[in-house]
């Protein structure tokens, strides 16, 4: 787990990623256009092959969006 979140941490930016898991306490259902989002954003990070380009488009999103895809991510490994 702490592996991922530091690799959380290289593409997102720490700030980031520490503010996410200190909103991960509060459950939260996610609106339609948040799943979207997720979505999203997830399929365009899988095709970029450069982890530069990756950091690059992540630092690009937005503080919602950013949050909602870490959340998703540590959502996806812890169950």
């Amino acid at each position: 787990m702490s592996k991922l979140v530091a690799e959380l941490k290289v593409l997102f930016g720490r700030s980031s990623v520490e503010r996410a898991i200190a909103l991960n306490g509060i459950p939260k259902k996610l609106t339609t256009k948040e799943r979207h989002q997720i979505s999203e954003a997830s399929r365009i990070l899988q095709t970029i092959d450069s982890p530069q380009n990756q950091r690059k488009y992540c630092e690009a999103l937005d503080d919602k969006t950013k949050e909602n895809l870490i959340l998703s991510i540590l959502n996806k490994v812890c169950t």
